[in-house]
């Protein structure tokens, strides 16, 4: 939610003061009652609204404070609400996020972008006319299956797991090649997946990144790279909407 609102905002900074906003909408969602049986988090049911509570309050915070370059719209949880990510899943099958991924508005790019984008492939979910239409017959198994029947499928495989660390690892790797389908995934599992893929998993996950390490996602900048970090930025292909920076020394 505070990603989300700096990025709808376009504040130049994250303030102190729409991080309290963010944890002045969560605070909503936990009643008295709760907090005195010593429950201090809200209930998961609410997950996707508390989202969206934080980007509007994010927002308004930042426009108060003067760091948000885009004005708050009269009509600012709507247009919240229609940024967010939701499970209504084949329109989002019409092009990737980025221009890169298309060539034109209503298709994506050739064969070998579209299979090792994770942001528009969907793997076995392509109908017969799809992969006649992307010319991959041959190229993926040949069973037709729905996104839910993956889901089911990806599902069965963690739940074979016994260590968190082993489901962590199943469900990163599915993000790399499927991201579509991870969010569905962790959608309609919240409950179940949250305490792999965060608290506690997360921290024995960052312990044994070289170990687990599969695949490149972001930017990695060492202390043997002072001097020419603006050389190393340069060659991120696409101007980012915002930047999230960690030392590697905890958590985010």
């Amino acid at each position: 939610g505070v990603g989300m609102g700096a990025k709808l905002s376009a504040a130049s900074s994250v303030t102190d003061g729409m991080m309290l906003a963010a944890s002045k909408a969560v605070a909503d969602y936990v009643p008295p009652e709760l907090v005195e049986q010593g429950k201090l988090f809200p209930d998961l049911k609410y997950l996707r609204q508390i989202g969206m509570d934080i980007t509007v309050a994010v927002w308004k915070q930042a426009a108060a404070e003067g760091v948000a370059r885009q004005a708050v719209p009269a009509d600012v949880e709507e247009q919240v609400a229609k940024a967010f990510y939701t499970p209504t899943y084949d329109p989002l099958y019409k092009c990737g996020a980025h221009p890169l991924f298309c060539n034109n508005g209503d298709s994506y790019v050739d064969l070998p972008q579209v299979m090792m984008n994770n942001l528009v492939y969907k793997g076995t979910a392509y109908t017969m006319q799809q992969r006649k239409e992307k010319k991959l017959l041959g190229l993926i198994p040949v069973a037709e299956e729905t996104l839910q029947d993956q889901a089911e499928r990806v599902m069965e495989h963690v739940r074979g797991y016994e260590k968190m660390i082993n489901k962590y690892v199943h469900m990163e790797n599915l993000h790399s090649s499927n991201a579509t389908l991870f969010y569905k995934v962790l959608l309609e599992n919240v409950v179940e997946l949250l305490p792999v893929l965060y608290t506690p998993t997360v921290g024995e996950a960052c312990q044994r990144f070289g170990q687990d390490f599969a695949t490149e996602a972001g930017m990695y900048i060492s202390i043997k790279d002072k001097g020419r970090v603006r050389q190393l930025l340069d060659n991120w292909p696409h101007t980012p909407d915002i930047i999230v920076v960690t030392d590697g020394g905890r958590i985010l």
